[in-house]
């Protein structure tokens, strides 16, 4: 609403928004200076009034039984019944004397666990042995104690500090950041200025300053391990596939437990390389083969001659004229921009039809903007095309041999069908400045895909599997060699 109503400085921002708060937040709310202090003091009474409306009484029934490590050992007389334990407003109470109470802790009588004044112990309650680490059961791996922060947290030791590592499966290597290398040069291991080029999950590209060869210890096992050093790594520690290889665990994250696996089954599994990780020889040879091949990579996006889009109306079906969603002055500008690529690109044309779809703008993963039309009211109107697309799985299944496979991804690839003059109103959209519509086949009608998958089935059919599969705009090339790869 601000970004509508420009010029408004933070003070008047916030007069406004304070003087329209409901009275839920204005009798509760201090003085806040700036918008971001508001948001964050409204968030704190809406978790307040959430705990209080799932809030439940502590129960006043009897119970039977209390937590393992609150209890203890009751002794009860010759004559006796048994003891009650009752649940109050303490965690947990035992109904004994304290001459009939054994310390659950020091194994002795006369006091409770709660006040045992000797060392307290570790016990496994899986397997009933009373040491520090159980070698009879798995190992913890624990959440980490911050709140929301759901992933898995490992132990481990270095020269006998310990040291608590992020396991993550998407990391080839183990990784400190400047935390962990200051821990790691306090305990005197040195730090080799080797400069390795490495790739983060999200394809981005960093150097790391060397590596630390450091003994890491988990449990009763050793392992010498060479761990990148990352400036910008926030982490003290990640314990990446190296580090799971080496000691050969095998992490059960739904019950928080981890184990050795000598005696488990194993399945080979290996990771898929990047480009980036072919020899020299390949990149060079791969690099020649796209340059030869570069005019068959074009900017801009073709039309087809070998089919047409064709929407095919049920019986008794009447034009569907919808309002224009308003939009604000920023994304209008994205829209009068989009507008006239489109125009640009020959994709749309102006109309006088009497058809009108609303547009919306959709958000992509990479947090750019999709344009996009509203077809819902015309594809419930459509006769439907039952052309199958490729089952996923089955692609899966036949690619097992694979040693080396290339994606390619087709450009505007629904815009290169065109579309049937008798097809062109249905399609038309409204913007504020007029009507257009697709001379080329849009996104979002509910035939399109099975009219995109029988042309690429026409032009790469079955009949190049299993070296080439086709999924819609993605043809994926498959092969057991190099250099039978470069040749597909």
């Amino acid at each position: 609403m601000f970004r509508r109503y420009g010029g408004l400085t933070e003070a008047m921002q916030l007069d406004i928004l304070t003087r329209n708060l409901a009275p839920f937040y204005t009798m509760q709310l201090p003085t806040v200076h700036s918008l971001q202090e508001l948001e964050d003091e409204c968030l704190k009474l809406e978790q307040e009034k959430y705990r209080a409306d799932f809030y439940k009484p502590p129960s006043r029934k009897r119970t039977h039984y209390v937590e393992p490590d609150l209890a203890c050992v009751a002794i009860p007389a010759a004559s006796s019944r048994g003891t009650s334990v009752t649940s109050e407003s303490t965690p947990v109470t035992a109904a004994v004397t304290s001459t009939q109470t054994r310390c659950f802790n020091c194994d002795k009588l006369g006091h409770m666990f709660r006040s045992c004044t000797a060392p307290k112990r570790k016990f496994c309650y899986k397997s009933g042995v009373t040491v520090r680490a159980c070698s009879r059961c798995s190992g913890n791996v624990s959440g980490r104690r911050v709140s929301g922060d759901q992933r898995p947290y490992m132990e481990t030791k270095i020269l006998g500090h310990p040291i608590v590592g992020l396991l993550d499966s998407e990391s080839s290597r183990t990784l400190v950041g400047p935390k962990g290398l200051d821990l790691l040069q306090r305990l005197g291991l040195v730090l080799q200025r080797e400069v390795v080029e490495c790739t983060v999950a999200n394809g981005e590209k960093c150097r790391s300053l060397g590596y630390i060869s450091a003994p890491v210890q988990l449990e009763d096992k050793w392992k010498l391990l060479n761990i990148l050093v990352l400036p910008d790594l926030s982490h003290k520690l990640i314990l990446g596939v190296d580090f799971w290889v080496a000691f050969d665990i095998i992490p059960d994250l739904r019950k928080h437990f981890w184990h050795f696996a000598e005696s488990e089954p194993s399945l080979s599994v290996h990771s898929i390389l990047t480009s980036s990780s072919l020899s020299a020889s390949m990149k060079s040879e791969l690099d020649a083969l796209i340059a030869e091949k570069k005019e068959l990579m074009g900017t801009s996006s073709g039309r087809t001659h070998l089919i047409k889009h064709e929407i095919e109306l049920l019986p008794g079906t009447k034009p569907i004229k919808q309002r224009y969603y308003p939009v604000s002055p920023a994304k209008q500008q994205i829209i009068d921009s989009e507008i006239q690529k489109l125009l640009d690109a020959d994709v749309i044309e102006p109309c006088n039809s009497p058809w009108a779809s609303p547009i919306c703008l959709c958000k992509k993963k990479d947090g750019g903007i999709r344009f996009a039309v509203d077809y819902r009211q015309l594809n419930a109107h459509t006769r439907k095309d039952a052309y199958p697309l490729p089952l996923i799985s089955s692609i899966l299944d036949q690619l097992r041999e694979a040693k080396f496979l290339t994606s390619l991804d087709i450009k505007s690839a629904f815009h290169q069908i065109p579309l049937c003059d008798s097809s062109r109103d249905c399609t038309a959209f409204i913007v504020p400045n007029g009507l257009y519509r697709f001379k080329v086949m849009p996104f979002g009608l509910s035939n399109a895909p099975g009219t995109f998958q029988r042309l690429m089935d026409a032009v790469l059919g079955p009949g190049l599997q299993p070296s080439v599969f086709v999924y819609l705009d993605d043809v994926i090339i498959v092969s057991k060699t190099f250099e039978s790869h470069l040749d597909t």
